[in-house]
Parts: C-alpha cells; sequence; structure tokens
C-alpha cells in the first residue's frame, strides 16, 4: 500500500510484478481489493497498477465531488508519477466508464482496452439500485441488509443458489460496507449518471475488447452490445455470470483477458494452469 498525490488529491496505490503496464479501475464503492482473483495472476506478467478511486478505499473522498474526467485524470497522474507513458486498462462498471474517458482524453496512451460489465451511459437499474444503496447508508439501515439488497444484482442466481453460500456473501459483502466513505459513492454515482460516451464510442481507437455477464441484471448485456457495436474492430465475449463475472469466474475471466492482451501485444496466450483457488471468506470481491 502506497500514497501519491495525484491530480490534487490523494490515492492509494498498490504496484507490482513487471513487464507490460497495465492498470485495473474498480467498479462503483470499490477498493483495489475488489481484483483479488486478478492481482497475482495479472502480476506475474505485467507491471500492475491498482489504485482505490477518489471517493473510494484508502484514497480522498473530495467534498466537492467528482466526475468520471476528474477520476479518468487521477488515473493518467498516478501512470505519470510511477513513469508509466502506456498501459493496458481493465476497468468494471465505472471503472468501465474510466477507461473509456482515458482512451477518449488520451489515446495514445492506451494499449488494450478491456471493458467490463459497463455501459456509455448509466442504465436505469444503476440509477434506481445505487440510489437506494447510498440513501440506505445514509438513513443509518443495517449494512447486512443493505448488503442483502444489493447482492442479488452483483452475482448470478448460480451463484447464490445455496443458500448457506448466499447468506455468507451476504455477512462478507456487508462487513465491508462498514468501511465505505458513502459520500464518495454518491460522488461516484452522480458522476456515472452524468456521463455519457454513446456518440464517442466510434471516436476509440484502441484495441477494445469488451466482457459482459448473460446475468448482469444491473447492466444487462445489451449495454456491452451497444458498446461493441460503437468501437470499430473491438470483441465481445460472454459469461454466463453476474455483474461481478470477475469474482464468478475468475479463471475463464483471467484466462481471456490476459490472452487478449497477449495478442496485442505480438505475444502467445499465457498458460495459467490450474487458476485461482474458487471463491472464498477471505477474499471473493466482497
Amino acid at each position: 500500500m502506497s500514497y501519491l498525490r495525484a491530480n490534487g488529491v490523494v490515492l492509494n496505490v498498490e504496484v507490482r510484478g513487471r513487464g507490460e503496464p497495465t492498470v485495473l479501475i474498480s467498479d462503483i464503492g470499490e477498493d483495489l481489493t475488489s481484483w483479488c482473483y486478478q492481482a497475482r495472476t495479472f502480476g506475474s506478467l505485467h507491471f500492475l497498477l491498482q489504485l482505490d478511486n477518489r471517493g473510494s478505499g484508502r484514497s480522498d473522498c473530495p467534498p466537492e465531488g467528482c466526475s468520471i474526467k476528474d477520476m479518468a485524470k487521477d488515473v493518467l497522474s498516478a501512470m505519470d508519477l510511477i513513469g508509466v507513458d502506456k498501459a493496458h486498462l481493465v476497468g468494471l462498471g465505472l471503472g468501465g466508464m474510466i477507461a473509456q474517458m482515458i482512451a477518449l482524453l488520451r489515446p495514445g496512451r492506451v494499449g488494450g482496452l478491456v471493458l467490463v460489465s459497463t455501459s456509455s451511459r448509466a442504465t436505469e437499474e444503476q440509477r434506481e439500485v445505487y440510489e437506494k444503496w447510498v440513501r440506505s447508508a445514509n438513513d443509518g439501515h443495517d449494512r447486512r441488509e443493505i448488503s442483502r439488497n444489493i447482492v442479488p444484482w452483483l452475482y448470478s442466481s448460480w451463484f447464490l443458489e445455496n443458500e448457506r453460500w448466499r447468506e455468507f456473501v451476504i455477512k462478507a459483502r456487508g462487513s465491508r460496507y462498514g468501511q465505505t466513505c458513502w459520500e464518495g459513492a454518491a460522488a461516484q454515482l452522480k458522476a456515472m449518471l452524468d456521463f455519457d460516451s454513446s456518440e464517442r464510442l466510434g471516436d476509440i481507437a484502441s484495441p477494445t475488447l469488451v466482457v459482459s455477464g448473460s446475468e448482469d441484471r444491473i447492466t444487462p448485456p445489451e449495454c456491452s452490445k451497444s458498446i461493441h457495436a460503437g468501437i470499430k474492430g473491438s470483441r465481445h465475449l460472454q459469461l454466463r455470470a453476474g455483474h461481478l463475472l470477475h469474482v464468478e469466474l475468475p479463471r475463464s475471466f483471467n484466462q481471456a483477458v490476459l490472452g487478449f492482451l497477449a495478442e496485442v501485444e505480438g505475444c502467445p496466450a499465457p498458460d495459467l494452469g490450474p487458476g485461482p483457488p474458487l471463491p472464498c471468506g477471505g477474499c471473493l470481491g466482497l
């Protein structure tokens, strides 16, 4: 864990590995630990940068709020400070919007672009679910109940079909909400609702992989299909999973993304071996 003052805010960052630089950009309200099933594997092949977006984790939560452009500039500033001129970007949800903005602002600094469970503009489902999520927290609702309401939106039905496992997931995710900056989550939500790249997707020139979950309720697959249609030459991969597909199917996700990045670099696809362990209590991105 390290801290950088980047673009006027203090950001919590982690770097590891060596090779072609890659940045993992998290979803709304999530911190860098949400990539726990990717960090070690990606770091074995790439110089990996992870960060808490402003308003999340241990990064600053500015009272004036933020925009997707602000958060994109945060990432670019962090890259500057650690000496990275160009990097692959992997963004999920809100992170996918940030990645799109970086590709539009500074195309020469983006290698491969991976847009996961994201959209070119916020969906009504995102508006309704996340507004209720933030409002419930601000009203002082029990964090276990907040988790119980949002978990079905984040994971597929098959992932939660075992009742004991489902209750464990709800409890584990609820324990994380006690550390969430709700003002920051509200600011990130407003940034999502104000973002719209739908008319500019054709300007994205980076090699792009769009990844969606067939059971994603909060960012339906149609959102990814729209991005795929808008970015010339992009590819679309759909996995049988929910919104947090990198947690539900980490090995499939890692293999697909790292294989795509290797192709962008002109290298053979890596052999990841048996893959990460099954999701468990210590991680889960919960």
